[in-house]
């Protein structure tokens, strides 16, 4: 559950960025404040990457994973009795790379082929996985693939309106 900043009356906003030493970055940002004596906004941005420590040796790249969007809150209070919020978000995840890599193999499996084996299977380990070791510690794979992840977009847009009927009724 992401709460972002809700618009002000007053001028205010902060910048944070975060970098580790195990290659993830992450930036977040927000401004809010007046546009008349009646309308009022906030504006929320981020972006977070991280390099995690899995490698294709075929192309030598890491696997990654960024995310960044942003939000935008406009608040309108024509009366002391009605208030009126419209906000929307877009956003957007990718990933590149594989992320799973071999930490075992059973001694004598078929490998890519099951039961029954055409002429020159099963294939070695050595074949299928030319530099690689599966063990609980191997961060490599060896792969052809070069376009494999996922991309994921989200986005919304929220219409709240508020107005107090007195004696405690909203």
């Amino acid at each position: 559950n992401i709460i972002t900043h809700k618009p002000s009356d007053v001028w205010t906003g902060s910048v944070d960025a975060t970098v580790t030493n195990d290659n993830e970055e992450h930036l977040q940002g927000y401004v809010a404040g007046p546009l008349s004596d009646k309308t009022s906004f906030s504006l929320t941005g981020w972006g977070h990457g991280v390099q995690y420590p899995i490698q294709n040796l075929n192309n030598g790249k890491y696997v990654q994973v960024e995310s960044y969007g942003g939000r935008a809150k406009f608040e309108f209070k024509p009366t002391s009795n009605l208030d009126i919020l419209l906000s929307g978000h877009l956003s957007e995840m990718k990933s590149t790379g594989m992320n799973f890599v071999y930490s075992y193999i059973t001694p004598g499996a078929n490998l890519l082929c099951g039961f029954a084996c055409p002429p020159g299977w099963p294939l070695t380990q050595s074949a299928l996985f030319p530099n690689v070791t599966p063990s609980m510690d191997n961060q490599k794979y060896n792969s052809p693939v070069h376009n494999s992840g996922a991309i994921a977009r989200d986005g919304d847009v929220t219409l709240e309106i508020n107005y107090d009927f007195g004696d405690g009724y909203t």
